[in-house]
């Protein structure tokens, strides 16, 4: 297994949301493919985005923003 960080920023219109993301490069043992694994900051949490999947919308909110 090997393993990178990725630190940096998401921008969304005019807003600039941190990430950080860990990307772990591992061996499969039941299949002849590798798997990729992204681990990191919950970002639609840290958006406050709001799925609505009747409606078929995807809100998100920065303090008083909403994008």
């Amino acid at each position: 297994m090997k393993g990178s960080v990725e630190v940096g920023s998401t921008v969304v219109n005019k807003l600039i949301f941190p990430t950080d993301f860990y990307v772990l490069d591992m061996k499969d043992k039941t299949s002849k493919k590798d798997s990729t694994l992204i681990l990191g900051r919950p970002f639609l949490m840290t958006t406050r985005t709001k799925v609505d999947v009747l409606a078929e919308t995807l809100s998100m909110e920065f303090g008083d923003t909403l994008v």
